[in-house]
Order: structure tokens, then sequence, then C-alpha cells
């Protein structure tokens, strides 16, 4: 037994020990109280030394804690403890100063039974501080966590020095919560165990964050795999069961009539749900219609007496409190997410916080779902929409799409994205939009036809309806285009419009297109004072083809007078089959009726010329009629009739010619009719001969010259003038040769005069050049110069003005030709042409002949007298002389005088004469003044 001298010194040793520590505590615990605001001004490494000699402190005071505790002293480590967990929660460690803040610390023996607690570490066990000494560890642990409890104090005591895990702390009274436990030995200076110390740390939050942050990467893996909402709603139910323990987890959606539908549902309880079919209808008073009006989360209690018919519906499934968080957006609410709870403090206000939380983000997520789903619901629209879609920024780049583009145009996605399509190209875009702009105020799409080429090059009709996106300040961000292939469509209205309106034989217009033709042509006359001319025409001895060879072969010959047909008229005139072997024509814009006649005679020789049918020679002809508005009529089907009438007088005059409705066209056509047949006889018959008229000088009243005009003497006509057989003999290619006999014999004519001492002068010789004929004609002057052997100065060849103004001969290399040979030209016909610049210059220029159309009207008309000056100013600056033709009157000599005009020709100074009375006139002639 010690001695009690020695008992009692040891003891006060030990106080004054344990008294000198306390001290020295409180002193350390002011300095722990000013550590962090201390540590924040430290570097770096300044701050790990500290915190490095902290940590070797709090290992010294702990170990000296072991040792009084090893004494019968007890008393003074339960008065060093308070200050002991006051320095452990400040010292840095495993945690930081926020999280320890949270922390209970426990002090147990080494066989868990606690002897010093804080009142954290009380309050997370649900007891009061004073009611924890004594008591065992294991009593405030889950069962499950019990072994590992009894094996980490077994290692504890063979030595292990620290450990920490999760398990489950089950409090009085108080719904169990995961933890963190995190154990340190305290030793006596021998090594051995006196007690160990427990940190206790709450980690529902951490697990909470954890479990949420997990649940959420699950989703949105699930989201980008694009699967559909419905699963999304059983992930969330499945995850918070399978995490939480809850016993029953579901979700109802609210429908657009009210009504209640639950979408998924997770928990052993799960099935008594969907099998006990309680009522979710909106009007009937349940908890969750309270959730979806106020959109705040409400707890439901099982004896709630607010909803107590509907708790009585709901009984079989065992719970003791649910809480019921909504669903929403900013918009709508989504559905409302329940959890079921076996005991009635489940839900405290951090759990509610938390649901709240975590269903914002399910509700973010599940909106963005929804928003997927819709617009690949969209997409797989748009994807496999039958019709052609694209989508393009304002700029007109095509920015996506569809299958059905591609099957359209040929084009995949990646050729046809980033380039504008052709119907937004050469600075459409502006076009577009205003036309896009008027539909839309209108409430129309805007819909247009255009024709779009195919990759492979083929050509396709595309019907478009073309929509501007804009956003909220107005502004245009993208064009959505529709496309549909109206190809086949335009092909069956053109084949039955070409079938309304078009022969399939000939493929000339029918009777109904041929009327629409007549109408417009008619309109147009009307406007512009012009004629129009129907001619009616029929094929001659057509049937008798027809029937020898068949009727295959008569269409054959319709074809090809069809095509004859179309070679005879303008593009602006119209060819039409009427029936049978009849075709009918529109002449329009024609400035004299007569003028249908050329185009007649035209079609009856085109019509005449022999055809190769079934490898036989076939020759045909037609008989025409000839209405013309507005001379016979202006009523379209009156001009049909009268050119009907008058096409049946053609045949009844044998055929092969053609009729006018009017009787005096009509003997104008017979006397043309008449001189084109008997043309071709006059040269070998020696009808031709000439006249001659006079040049005067008005102030000497002597010969200038003479010019010799061509008539021809027709034995049934009588004398007939140059104009009513000239253009017969130019269609007939009998021009040059008339020319040449006209030349020849006018210089024959001359010569003989002049061998008589009767006429030195000139003789003139009236001259037209058809296009590409003028080597020929050179040729042609150069034979009869050397043939007659007269000077080339007798001999002066009169040009018509038009030639010069419609440039059709080469007047520049022929004057040229012509000055070679000793010639000059004298310009016929002037009126007021302005003749361009340098034209006249390099011609052999004799003189100038002022028109007699203008001649006629002076002095009177302001108009012949303006023309008439305009061509004696161009007679001064070329300094050649004007001679006026056609003068009639002593009124015209007067006023010509006066203008300082004194050459002049017509039937004052004499009329044409024939060569015999020329002779006559030449012996007779003396100068003097007119």
């Amino acid at each position: 037994m010690p001695h009690p001298q020695r008992a009692r010194t040891a003891t006060t040793r030990m106080t004054n020990a344990a008294q000198e520590l306390l001290s020295q505590l409180q002193a350390f615990q002011q300095f722990a109280e000013d550590l962090p605001a201390s540590l924040a001004n430290l570097s770096g490494e300044d701050c790990q030394a500290v915190l490095a000699q902290l940590s070797h402190l709090y290992s010294s005071l702990s170990q000296l804690s072991a040792k009084l505790l090893t004494t019968s002293q007890a008393h003074h480590a339960r008065l060093l403890s308070p200050n002991l967990f006051f320095l452990s929660t400040r010292l840095p460690g495993r945690a930081s100063y926020q999280e320890r803040a949270c922390d209970g610390h426990l002090i147990t023996d080494q066989h868990g039974c606690i002897y010093l607690a804080d009142g954290r570490a009380a309050q997370l066990v649900g007891m009061e501080q004073s009611q924890l000494t004594g008591m065992r560890l294991h009593e405030f642990v889950h069962p499950g966590d019990h072994q590992h409890l009894k094996q980490v104090l077994r290692q504890f005591a063979r030595g292990q020095t620290a450990h920490e895990w999760n398990l489950t702390v089950c409090p009085k009274q108080r719904p169990a919560f995961p933890a963190s436990l995190t154990a340190s030995a305290l030793r006596e200076p021998a090594g051995h165990v006196t007690a160990i110390h427990w940190l206790i740390r709450d980690i529902t939050e951490e697990q909470r964050a954890h479990v949420a942050n997990e649940l959420f990467r699950h989703l949105g893996e699930q989201l980008l795999e694009g699967r559909e909402i419905q699963g999304l709603f059983t992930q969330i139910c499945e995850q918070l069961n399978h995490l939480f323990g809850y016993p029953l987890v579901w979700i109802t959606h609210q429908e657009d009539d009210g009504a209640l539908t639950i979408l998924a549902a997770a928990g052993h309880q799960a099935p008594l749900l969907l099998n006990s079919s309680p009522d979710w209808h909106a009007e009937t008073g349940n908890p969750l219609n309270h959730v979806l009006a106020t959109q705040t989360p409400y707890i439901v209690q099982r004896d709630d007496p607010a909803w107590k018919p509907w708790v009585a519906q709901t009984l079989a499934l065992g719970w003791q409190s649910m809480l019921m968080v909504p669903l929403k957006t900013h918009k709508q609410v989504l559905g409302v997410l329940t959890v079921s709870a076996p005991h009635r403090e489940a839900f405290n206000d951090g759990v509610i916080a938390w649901f709240e939380r975590l269903a914002a983000q399910l509700s973010l997520t599940l909106s963005l779902a929804k928003d997927r789903e819709r617009l690949r619901l969209q997409e797989a629209v748009l994807a496999s929409a039958e019709h052609a879609i694209l989508i393009t920024d304002p700029f007109g780049r095509i920015e996506w799409i569809n299958d059905a583009y591609t099957r359209l145009t040929g084009h995949t996605a990646a050729e046809a994205i980033g380039r504008v399509p052709p119907f937004l190209k050469s600075g459409k875009v502006r076009s577009i939009l205003r036309q896009a702009r008027r539909h839309q105020t209108k409430g129309q799409a805007w819909r247009h036809e255009f024709v779009e080429k195919r990759k492979d090059g083929q050509t396709i009709f595309v019907e478009q309806v073309l929509t501007p996106l804009r956003n909220e300040t107005g502004e245009v961000t993208h064009f959505v285009a529709i496309h549909q292939d109206i190809t086949a469509r335009k092909e069956t209205e053109a084949r039955i419009f070409y079938l309304a309106h078009y022969d399939p034989v000939t493929d000339l217009p029918n009777r109904t297109m041929f009327h629409d033709r007549l109408k417009q042509a008619l309109a147009h006359a009307r406007r512009h004072g012009l004629n129009v001319a129907v001619v009616f025409l029929d094929l001659d001895r057509f049937k008798p083809i027809n029937d020898s060879l068949g009727h295959e072969q008569g269409d054959v010959l319709l074809k090809i007078v069809a095509e004859r047909l179309r070679r005879c008229v303008r593009e602006t005139d119209t060819v039409a089959r009427w029936s049978g072997d009849e075709f009918v024509l529109i002449l329009q814009d024609l400035e004299r009726g007569q003028d249908a006649g050329h185009v007649a005679r035209k079609v009856l020789e085109a019509v005449a010329h022999p055809m190769e049918l079934a490898g036989t020679s076939i020759s045909t002809t037609a008989s025409l009629g000839i209405a013309l508005y507005p001379l016979d009529t202006t009523d379209p089907q009156s001009l049909l009739t009268h050119a009907d009438r008058a096409m049946y007088r053609a045949k009844e005059k044998g055929g092969n010619c053609y009729q006018f409705v009017s009787d005096e066209l009509n003997a104008q056509v017979f006397e043309r009719l008449l001189l084109q047949r008997s043309l071709h006889h006059a040269w070998n018959r020696q009808e031709f001969l000439l006249h001659f008229q006079p040049l005067v000088n008005l102030h000497t009243g002597m010969l200038i010259g003479i010019e010799a005009l061509i008539r021809w003497q027709h034995p049934e006509l009588g004398l007939i003038f140059p104009q009513q057989f000239i253009p017969l003999a130019q269609e007939h290619h009998l021009l040059m040769t008339i020319q040449e006999w006209v030349l020849r014999a006018a210089c024959l004519q001359n010569l003989q005069w002049q061998a008589q001492g009767l006429f030195q002068a000139p003789l003139t010789v009236n001259l037209l050049v058809d296009p590409g004929q003028e080597d020929a004609y050179s040729t042609v002057i150069r034979q009869v110069l050397a043939d007659t052997h007269i000077a080339p100065q007798a001999i002066k060849l009169e040009i018509p003005a038009s030639t010069f103004m419609n440039r059709r001969v080469s007047m520049e290399s022929w004057g040229a030709t012509l000055a070679s040979l000793g010639l000059e030209l004298i310009i016929d016909d002037c009126e007021c042409q302005e003749f361009p610049a340098g034209l006249l210059e390099p011609l052999p220029l004799h003189s100038l002949k002022l028109a007699s159309t203008i001649v006629s009207q002076l002095p009177h008309n302001p108009e012949a007298v303006t023309g008439f000056r305009t061509c004696l100013d161009l007679s001064h600056r070329l300094q050649r002389p004007l001679i006026a033709k056609g003068v009639e009157s002593p009124e015209q000599v007067a006023f010509l005088r006066s203008q300082g005009c004194h050459h002049v020709q017509g039937y004052l100074c004499s009329r044409p004469l024939s060569a015999d009375e020329m002779t006559i006139l030449l012996r007779g002639w003396w100068g003097s003044e007119f």
C-alpha cells in the first residue's frame, strides 16, 4: 500500500501539473481563435511551417491528456477536456475550420464506452450532453455497422493509431443519417492506448450532393442518347429509391383536361400504388392538386385531417408521411415528385430544401429533355417529310436540308450546306424579303414557282413556300423553304394545254388558239392603225393523194406543208390548222393590206414545190382566200367567213392562186398575175423600150442631161411603168438582165444623138443594186462600156438614197470601182435624210436629186419646205448641185429659183418622150430662161 504522505505528494504534483497545463491551454485558446486570420497573412511556405508546429503541439497535448487519464485524478482530465475539445476543433487536421465547426467530438475508452462528449456530438445523436457519459458508442450506430466498429476497436487495441470510415448514425427520436467517423488513439508514454478520440460529421448534404450529381450525370447521358421523357421519369424514381431507400417514389403529370396521370413509380410499394387506382382527378380534393395550384412543396401526414378522404384511399401504401414537390418551368408545371417515408419526422427543413433544389434541377433537365424530344420529333418530321425542306441563314447560305432535298436536287448535305441555292442568287434576297413580307402582312404564305437544275443536269419545276424566321426584334435570322417537285404537274398541264390549243399532227395552233391570237392581233392593229390579213388555205387534190397513199402518208404531207407555211411568215404571224387539209394564217402589222398578196405568192410557190412521200415525188398546190382588217370587216368571225368565201373563188378559178375579198384588189391580183406570167416572155418578144425626160437649168434654159426611163409595152395591158413590174423582176431574179438592157440601150441612143450633133450632155440611167451583187453589176457596167465604146462622162448612174441610208451596199468599195471606170453617181429621191458623216465623201458624186414627193408640196407645206432646205444645205456642203424632180407649176419654179435651186426635171419642162419624140425635141431646143 502506498505511503500516505507520498501519495499526497504525488497528487499535489499532478494537481500542480494539471493546473499548469490548464493555464497553458487557456492561453493557447486565445491564440487559436486568432489563428485563421493570422494564417491568411502568411505566405504559403510560412503557413505550412506554422501548421506543422501546431500539429506537433496538438499531438503533445493529446499525449499529456492520455497520461492524465491513466491516473486516479481523472477529474483533472475532465477539467481539461472542454478546452482540449475546443482546441481540437480549431487546430488544422484532415478537415478545414469550417468543416470542423459542424463536427462532434467524443472520447471513449478502448472498449467504446463514452466518458467525454461536446454539445455538437450530443446534438448529432439526439441526446443531452450529460446523458452520454457511460453509454456505449454502438448504441448510436446502425446495426449493420456494429461488426465494423468492433473490428476498429480491436485494431486500436493492437496498436493502430487512426481510422476513418462512413457509417449510418441512428439517433434517438430522429431519422438515421450518413456520417463520417474519424478515430484517433490517445496513448500513454509507454504507447498503450488509454482512450480514443472520435470525430463525427454529418455527411448527409455531401451524400445528397453526390447523389444529385450522379443523378444528373446519368440523366445527361440519357439525354445525349436521345432517351424519351417517360424513360427519364422512371430513371429519376429508381435512382432516388436506390440511393435513399425511400419505400415509394413517384411522379404524376397533369393532363390538358386536368386529370392526373402517374408517369413513373419506384420502390417496393410501387405495385400497390399502381394497383390501388386512387382518384387523381383535379376536381377531387387531394394534396397533389394543392401542390399544382400553389406550386410549392407540401408534406402530408397520415393523420392529416385536410386530406382524410384521399388518405383513406392510400392507406394500403403503408406510409407515415409524404413530401410532394412540384416539377415546374417558368411557364408550366410538368408534374409532382412525391416521396413516401415510413416515419413522421422524415422530412425536416434541410430535406425539403434539398428536394426543392433537386426538383429545380430536375425541372430544368426535364424541360430540356422535353424541348429536345420536341425538336427531335420536329426534325424527324422534317427529315422524313415528302417535300424538300432547307433552312438558310439571312444571307441565303444553306444550313440544313432534309433527305427529300437530296432526292429532289441530287445534292447531298455535304455538297449543299454552306452554299447559296439558285433561287437566292444574283442579289435576290432583298426582293424575296419584300415579296414574303407583303404576303405575310396579308396572313398568307409566299408561294412561287421557278425552274431548277438537278445535279445531273435535268431541269425540274419547283413550287416553293418561303418563310423568313425572325427573332424578338423582328430581324430575319433564317429562311425556311419548302420545295415541291411539280414537274409532273407542269408536264400534265402543258400536255393538257397542248391538246387544247395545238393540232397533234402538225404541231400548229388549232382553232381555239387561232381565235385567241386573232383577237390579240386585231386589238394591236386597232391601237396602232395597222392592217391584219386572214388567209384561208385549202390544198388542191389532197383527197386523191390521201386515198392512194394512205392516211399515214397523208399526215406526213400535212406536216411538210405546215413546216413550209411556217417558213413563209414572220415569227409574229400565226399559222394554224383549221381542219383536214385546211390551214389559216394571221398576217399582222401590215402597213398595206395588199402586202398580204406577197406572202400569198410565197405560200403558193412553197406548197407547189415537189415532196417525197413513200418513195414517190408528189406535187400539190393550194387555193388561198384573203380577208383584210379593217378594209373588209372589223369582226373576227366575219374575217374568217370572208376569207373562206374568197378561198372558194380561188378554187373556182382552178386553184393554185389566191383571191382577195375586194374586187378591186382581185383586179390588181389578176393584173399582177398576168404581168408575172408575161414578164418571162417580154424579153424574148422585145416588149421593153426607153422613154426620155430632159433635165433643165432654170437660169439658162439649157439641157443639163436626159434621164432614160424603161417602159413595158404589154400587148394586152398597154404601156406599163417600172414601179409595176420592177418588183416582179426582183422576185424572179430578172432585175440585173433588165438593167443591163437599159444601160446598153441608153448608151447606144446617146451615141446616136452625139453622132447627129443633137446632144452632148450626159444621159442618166436608174440602177437598183441588190446586196451582194456589187461585183456582178461592176462587171456588167464595164462590159457595156467596152461594147458600146461610149465615153464614161456621157453616162451618169442614179442610185436611190435609201440604198445609202440602209447601207445595203458597200458604197465605199463599189464607189471606188465606179470611179476607176470614170463614172459619176447621182443620189436619187433625197428627202430629208441626214447622211452619216463621211458616207458620201469617198463617192464619185455628180449631184443630188430632190424627191418629187417633196417638190409636189412646195411652197405651201412647211414640212416639205424643211425637207427641201435640208437637202439644199447638204448639196451646198458637198458642193454638188441639187436637182428638183417632179416640177409641174410656175409657182414651184419661182420658189426653187428664190431659194437658189436652178436644176429641175418634170412635166413643166417635158413629159417622158419616146426616142423619136426626144429626137424631134432636141432638134428644136434652144437655150432660154424659164
